[in-house]
């Protein structure tokens, strides 16, 4: 009878941790949700050296930049517009 009582009381024990678990991956799912642009920065590392390969930009469309330098290709599509204007008259 011990042997099961203590059976019984691991798996009350794995049921409540299990719980616990599902539940913490569920709030983390929903705060991902809730701020899905926002990521984890290591303790041990500064987030200045962390995002270094990033830089703000104020406007999109206003600010200077280099075509050249490297840059995603999604960029390079953007930037690649001879007339913009005709471009935008063409995709109406």
């Amino acid at each position: 009878v011990g042997e099961e009582e203590d059976e019984y009381e691991n798996m009350d024990d794995y049921v409540d941790n299990y719980e616990r678990e599902r539940k913490s991956r569920k709030d983390a799912e929903d705060e991902d949700l809730e701020f899905p642009d926002e990521v984890e920065v290591p303790l041990d590392k500064p987030a200045r050296e962390r995002f270094l390969k990033y830089r703000g930009l104020k406007s999109f469309r206003t600010s200077p930049w280099d075509p050249k330098e490297s840059l995603p290709m999604e960029y390079a599509k953007i930037y690649a517009f001879e007339n913009p204007v005709k471009a935008q008259k063409q995709a109406k």
